[in-house]
């Protein structure tokens, strides 16, 4: 009795909400949670925690994170996409092994000769070039 059940929003006191499915009071199956600094998760719930497929998204810097999620951790594979490059590996109990893919681009930066601010005109992008430690790197995703 007076337990969310089924689909719904739920606005929480500190900002926060969520919409999605409820079972018996929790988060449960597929839902978007948006956090009180305007992060979101959109993807799929296990008794209140990310669990499944889904993607978080980081509202001041615009990067995402794609990938599984097992009791709330980003586990197996996934990506994190960013605006010029992306990370994408393993990762075990939030922590992260990676390959780092980047790009480059020719051209050439036109502007008054004291200016402070340049126009960059790209000529071509040489490809994708693919970087992998030679050292095994891992660290610890922060949220």
């Amino acid at each position: 009795q007076n337990m969310k059940h089924g689909q719904g929003t739920f606005y929480y006191p500190d900002g926060s909400k969520y919409e999605g499915s409820w079972v018996e009071d929790m988060r449960q199956g597929h839902g978007v949670y948006t956090y009180p600094n305007k992060d979101t998760y959109d993807g799929e719930w296990l008794q209140n925690l990310r669990h499944g497929q889904g993607i978080y998204h980081y509202q001041e810097t615009g990067s995402k994170f794609k990938g599984t999620w097992v009791n709330g951790k980003m586990e197996s594979a996934g990506e994190y996409l960013h605006t010029n490059h992306r990370f994408i590996g393993n990762f075990i109990n939030n922590y992260v092994r990676f390959i780092f893919i980047t790009f480059s681009q020719i051209g050439q930066a036109e502007g008054e000769r004291d200016a402070t601010v340049l126009k960059w005109i790209p000529k071509c992008v040489t490809g994708l070039t693919t970087e992998t430690p030679g050292k095994e790197t891992s660290g610890e995703i922060q949220q």
